[in-house]
Order: C-alpha cells, then sequence, then structure tokens
C-alpha cells in the first residue's frame, strides 16, 4: 500500500530525522537528516510506492534487511562441491570459445567485409 508524504514525514521525525532545508534549488524530493549524519531522500510528489518507501525505510535504518538462512545440508553440498565442474560444463577455452566466433562472422573482428 502506497505511503502518505505526511506519514513518511510523521515516521521520519518520529524516528529523529530532520527535514534540511532545500539547498538544491526548486526539486520534488527532500532531504532528511539525522543527528549522526545519515541522510535519505524522499520524493515529494504524489504518494510513495511501497519498494520505494521500504528501501528509504532500510537507508534509514528503520527496518533491518533479514539475514539469509542457508540449511546446513545446503552449505555443506557447497562447501564440498566447491572447485568441481558443473555437470555439463566446459573447461575454458574450448570449442565453446571457437563456436562463438564462427558465429559472429568467422574471425572475431566485427562487422567489416571480411578481408
Amino acid at each position: 500500500m502506497p505511503k502518505k508524504n505526511r506519514d513518511a514525514a510523521k515516521e521520519l521525525k518520529a524516528a529523529g530525522f530532520e527535514k534540511q532545508p532545500s539547498k538544491r534549488g526548486k526539486g520534488s524530493h527532500e532531504v532528511w537528516k539525522d543527528k549522526s549524519g545519515k541522510t535519505v531522500t524522499v520524493p515529494t510528489h504524489g504518494e510513495i510506492p511501497t519498494g520505494t518507501w521500504s528501501a528509504i525505510q532500510r537507508q534509514a535504518g528503520l527496518k533491518s534487511t533479514p539475514a539469509k538462512k542457508t540449511d546446513d545440508a545446503e552449505q555443506a553440498q557447497r562447501l564440498a562441491s566447491d572447485g568441481v565442474a558443473k555437470p555439463g560444463g566446459q573447461a575454458r577455452g574450448t570449442s565453446s570459445d571457437q563456436q562463438s566466433t564462427r558465429r559472429h562472422g568467422g574471425r572475431g573482428r566485427g562487422r567489416g567485409r571480411g578481408d
């Protein structure tokens, strides 16, 4: 659900942010700053989309980013397969590189006449 500008301002004020005077001339964004020096830019045109408001909250430190949890078995599998080629993959410099040059003009020199 989009956030209204006045609701966003209330939340930022409650978190200790202050609206900064405009030093950049006219515009449709406001700069808010807290006592530690952290700044966030908030659009003032219309409502703030949900994703934009989430990003503003993360930048302001109001919303923590969830840590990605990995399964122990999945992590063990990744550690065990480090350095092992993936099934169906090819080593560097083999025929796949040669095929790509043939596909694109034969000599790999661009779009010239082919002299």
